[in-house]
């Protein structure tokens, strides 16, 4: 195959990589954004698929950028260097060329080399996550709790639970926490707290307000 061909061809396949690229990455952030839930999916993909593709259309569209990198590696150097009887301007540029390297492989590492943060709310819903998995597979176990709540309260709300789950464990109705935590009134009471939270924008620290709320004035009526 000669040269032109081969560039041409590697080139078209660098630009088909990249526009790819762009389109996951749009699509997973305004189509498929985190909170969409579980059931949101295009092509058959959720929002987890289409992060497998994207990744693999970065790993294509880094290949080729690595071997149009060979391809013109002589050009390279050549630029690089500059003209030969400019030793110092040489070096200057060389120099500048390697920091230039340096500083991008730095850049590129720095996240991947980084250590995970997590907050409080992310622990718990993974936490509560695991837990409601267990509770599943074992629902003779669960742990039942009066409606009068003497046993449960705010401490007890996890992000697994859903508004169902909430009404029937702590004894707070779901109608209250949905108009306490301003949720559309069609809004499904199956959902787990954790997905409405990322959906809705609120945060647990009101929802076990609301409960606490609910529980002592439901205590004192008693």
């Amino acid at each position: 195959m000669r040269r032109p061909t081969l560039n041409y061809l590697i080139d078209a396949l660098a630009f088909t990589s990249f526009v790819l690229l762009v389109s996951t990455g749009i699509l997973m952030h305004y189509i498929l954004p985190p909170g969409q839930g579980h059931g949101s999916s295009i092509w058959g993909l959720g929002r987890h698929g289409w992060g497998d593709v994207h990744f693999w259309i970065a790993v294509a569209f880094l290949a080729t950028l690595l071997v149009h990198f060979l391809l013109h590696w002589k050009w390279i150097v050549a630029m690089t260097r500059g003209r030969k009887r400019a030793s110092y301007s040489e070096k200057l540029r060389i120099g500048a060329g390697a920091g230039a390297f340096a500083a991008l492989l730095l850049l590129a590492a720095a996240p991947l080399l980084s250590p995970i943060e997590r907050d409080a709310a992310g622990d718990e819903t993974h936490a509560g996550e695991a837990m409601h998995r267990e509770e599943a597979a074992a629902p003779d176990e669960r742990r039942h709790v009066s409606p009068a709540g003497s046993a449960a309260g705010a401490a007890d709300l996890r992000g697994y639970m859903t508004l169902s789950e909430v009404e029937t464990r702590l004894g707070v109705p779901a109608g209250y926490l949905i108009e306490r935590l301003h949720l559309p009134a069609d809004v499904s009471r199956d959902t787990p707290l954790h997905d409405l939270r990322e959906t809705h924008g609120f945060a647990m620290s009101d929802a076990r307000t609301f409960v606490d709320e609910y529980l002592s004035g439901h205590g004192a009526e008693k």
